[in-house]
């Protein structure tokens, strides 16, 4: 499973909840679609006492109806509420980054929390460049990269 990260939706988490549970909550977090599979609430979030599960070290998840309510009612920061996933079959993405159709760039929170304008370009740069960084000999690389 994968969730898209910057795709907020016009909505914040508190509109959303009140059309579904009726209770009225002041928390303006916005909303972001995770991909076209649709599942359950889910928040990725840095407060270890809400976690169902660990993404990566200092991303946690919380997909459990107690702990996405919990990160609601707290109006925890930084957290970001995805409605939606992107899912694969068994093998499928694996043989997707084996052929060569994604970038890889490990998760880090100042990109899942974030702004999410301009974020698309800014990671495909990143894991252009580390994907081309073994390529470049290493002679032409300047040690100051404000000469380049």
């Amino acid at each position: 499973m994968g969730v898209i990260l910057n795709r907020p939706l016009n909505k914040t988490i508190g509109e959303a909840w009140r059309q579904v549970s009726g209770t009225s909550l002041t928390n303006a977090h916005p909303l972001h679609e995770g991909g076209p599979c649709p599942g359950p609430l889910l928040a990725l979030h840095k407060i270890k006492p809400h976690t169902d599960l660990e993404v990566t070290p200092g991303i946690y998840a919380a997909i459990s109806s107690e702990s996405v309510t919990a990160l609601v009612e707290d109006n925890a920061e930084p957290v970001k509420f995805i409605f939606g996933n992107a899912g694969w079959s068994p093998g499928q993405l694996e043989a997707e980054i084996r052929e060569g159709s994604w970038l890889l760039i490990p998760a880090r929170p100042d990109t899942v929390f974030g702004p999410t304008q301009g974020l698309w370009l800014l990671l495909t740069r990143e894991a252009s460049r580390q994907a081309a960084a073994p390529f470049i000999p290493a002679h032409i690389v300047p040690t100051d990269p404000r000469m380049n």
